[in-house]
């Protein structure tokens, strides 16, 4: 199951962004949800990221879950870019159920591109933020309400950079 996981995030390496959803805007805070297509086994399967746009840095929703979850329980390469790599979160708890979930948070600062983004599986290995999932709408409310009240004074940025 870890396998499958790490897979999954690993091949978005490979692959390009795909199609992107209507952006929402709500309380300076721009967002939309991101289909990224990953090669696993052979199959492209399509998994969604929550973008969050105007932002600080890429890094904010490392520093998110880093405040919300502790230090993160593997980092692997860049999806993006190779200089910020990808933190994995596994095992946490975001809603008010004992479901727990495995939250991959990246981002990307170029001259193309600037977004700090997450992807979220369940326990079952369920992209979370797909339309059919039914805490979809819950998930991307909390990220965004805790990205509108991102602190400035996180220990975040010392452990990211001792890494």
């Amino acid at each position: 199951m870890r396998y499958l996981i790490l897979t999954l995030f690993i091949s978005i390496l490979i692959i390009g962004c795909g199609p992107a959803k209507q952006k929402k805007q709500e309380a300076n805070l721009e967002f939309q949800v991101v289909e990224v297509p990953m090669v696993v086994d052979n199959d492209t399967i399509i998994i969604n990221e929550l973008r969050f746009y105007e932002i600080a840095n890429a890094l904010q929703t490392m520093q998110l879950n880093y405040d919300k979850h502790g230090k993160w329980n593997s980092l692997i390469d860049g999806r993006y870019q190779s200089n910020v790599p990808q933190l994995i979160w596994t095992n946490v708890k975001l809603l008010d159920q004992n479901e727990t979930f495995t939250v991959s948070a990246c981002g990307t600062e170029t001259m193309k591109e600037y977004f700090s983004g997450v992807m979220v599986l369940d326990e079952n290995s369920r992209d979370c933020l797909s339309d059919n999932y039914p805490n979809k709408d819950e998930l991307i409310e909390y990220f965004s309400s805790n990205m509108r009240n991102l602190k400035t004074d996180s220990d975040f940025y010392k452990e990211y950079n001792s890494r």
